[in-house]
Parts: C-alpha cells; sequence; structure tokens
C-alpha cells in the first residue's frame, strides 16, 4: 500500500492528456464509448475567436490519454477541473 499524497488546495495535481478531436467528432465517440461504459470525454471551455468557436473541441483520453482520466471516478469527487493555457 502506497503512503498517502497531499496536495494544496487548488493545486495542480496532472494534466489531462488526450487526442484533440471535434465536438462532432466526440458525438459519434460518445455513442459508441457509452455502450462500453467508457466516460472518459471532456469538453474544452476556452476563448476562441467567436462564440461557436467556444466549444468547438473535445479531449478524448480513451486510447492516448494518462491517469487523468480517472479522476473524479468514484462517489465522492474530491478533484475539480480547470484550464491552464499556455503559449499564446
Amino acid at each position: 500500500m502506497l503512503p498517502p499524497i497531499s496536495f494544496l488546495q487548488g493545486g495542480l495535481v496532472c494534466e489531462y492528456v488526450g487526442e484533440i478531436i471535434t465536438r462532432r467528432e466526440a458525438t459519434r465517440r460518445e455513442r459508441s464509448y457509452s455502450q462500453l461504459g467508457l466516460f472518459y470525454l471532456h469538453d474544452i471551455h476556452g476563448k476562441g475567436r467567436s462564440a461557436k468557436e467556444d466549444n468547438m473541441y473535445t479531449i478524448d483520453p480513451t486510447i492516448y490519454g494518462n491517469v487523468a482520466r480517472m479522476l473524479n471516478h468514484s462517489c465522492e469527487p474530491n478533484v475539480a477541473g480547470g484550464s491552464l493555457r499556455t503559449g499564446t
């Protein structure tokens, strides 16, 4: 058994990594994933050039993701998502 790890409230636990796909592709994948009990898709909320672009993309970690896809898959979730922008 591993010892418990403490994180600072509001601190970064890990990056949510996955394939960046369009909302249209996410909708298509969601139909097949839900039949398999896979619920990892995460919409990206950002500041696009227009209101339409704000919700154009989704992160799909199902195949190319990391441990972050398992966060909050419990009866008592204790991690909140946030946005971290890099570059310009």
